[in-house]
């Protein structure tokens, strides 16, 4: 980190973009700002994300460390101006305000209450950024063009609204996807044409990942077992099913799905089960691996998408290809849609809409 950020990230009060009562992902539990203010205090300067209550206008915030890893990639330089995605606390917000200026930070947050949060917690930094109610997928067209659009906020489709707000030469770089991975970054550069090409990259932690709870309510809200549902077997295994290398990449090609990985939930004779769910088409899948049996993944699936069968397709796929790591991974997106490549866009992964 430059001398320049090192000084921002000093002298930027994160306390003031924490709530009252938050949960670090240090593994401390929950501290209480009005219970022990020192030690709310030193929990809100360490370098780890935090996560508040539901019911608080702020959900998490990113460690210090992971806000220094996606703005030093973003290479930005006095003269920008950025759009970013997801204002959330509005620390990241602050960070560039003290890099670029207020005027060249243009913020937009889908949630009204966040938004307006995130504006009195700016003000009361000294700083006034453009923070904007609205969808971020539709960027922010009266404050356009960008030098660079970043986002907090995961995609799985790079928004046709980024690619025309972005000037020729300048970059996107979102986190990408969903449960498949937490940490996943494209890092885009927009052409000429107004396409935007890049590769995969695997960023720091952003924040606390989904918990177990939230796992199984996730489960249990659409894996209903007694649904009409088809059943299939495979011939694999139970480290098939956890390979987290194989997950990034089959990830990129089934966009929407939600994955997860634990100990069967719904069923004491199986070992160990992989859940795909789309909450999109309400398709839902569950390969698991009996406990007596050391290969071999019974699957069974409900809904339109097959998504075991997706999921086995790409699994074969990378294992075919030679378990390549998601460095090889890149996609180029454009009016049309956008295809997932391996090594270059001519060896086509998926092609999504």
């Amino acid at each position: 980190m430059g001398s320049d950020w090192e000084r921002i990230f000093a002298e930027v009060p994160r306390h003031l973009f924490l709530p009252d009562r938050f949960v670090p992902d240090g593994g401390q539990g929950e501290v209480d700002r009005w219970d022990d203010e020192a030690v709310w205090m030193e929990a809100a300067y360490a370098d780890q994300g935090v996560m508040a209550g539901r019911r608080h206008a702020v959900g998490s915030v990113c460690s210090p460390s992971r806000a220094a890893d996606l703005l030093i990639r973003a290479d930005l330089a006095r003269g920008m101006d950025v759009l970013e995605i997801g204002t959330g606390s509005g620390y990241c917000s602050a960070l560039m305000c003290g890099f670029l200026g207020e005027e060249a930070v243009t913020s937009v947050e889908i949630d009204p209450a966040r938004a307006e949060h995130a504006r009195v917690d700016l003000l009361g930094a000294g700083l006034a950024p453009s923070v904007a109610d609205g969808d971020g997928g539709d960027g922010c067209a009266i404050r356009a063009p960008f030098d660079r659009v970043i986002s907090s906020v995961p995609v799985d489709r790079v928004p046709r609204a980024w690619m025309d707000q972005c000037l020729p030469g300048g970059r996107i770089l979102t986190r990408w996807g969903g449960s498949f991975s937490h940490d996943l970054v494209a890092d885009l550069r927009v052409g000429a044409d107004g396409r935007a090409h890049g590769r995969f990259t695997i960023a720091r932690p952003y924040a606390p990942a989904l918990a177990g709870d939230h796992e199984a309510a996730l489960i249990s809200r659409y894996v209903r077992p007694g649904e009409e549902e088809r059943s299939h077997a495979f011939d694999l295994d139970a480290w098939d099913l956890m390979d987290e290398a194989s997950a990034l990449c089959c990830g990129l090609a089934m966009p929407g799905v939600r994955r997860i990985v634990r100990p069967a939930l719904l069923r004491s004779d199986l070992r160990v089960a992989l859940y795909l769910i789309d909450p999109e088409s309400g398709s839902w899948a569950l390969g698991a691996v009996a406990a007596q049996a050391p290969r071999g993944i019974l699957a069974r699936q409900h809904g339109p998408r097959m998504l075991f069968e997706e999921w086995a397709r790409a699994h074969l796929a990378w294992k075919r290809a030679g378990r390549p790591g998601l460095d090889r991974f890149g996609v180029t997106a454009g009016r049309t849609g956008q295809t997932i490549w391996l090594d270059d866009d001519r060896s086509v992964w998926a092609v999504t809409e």
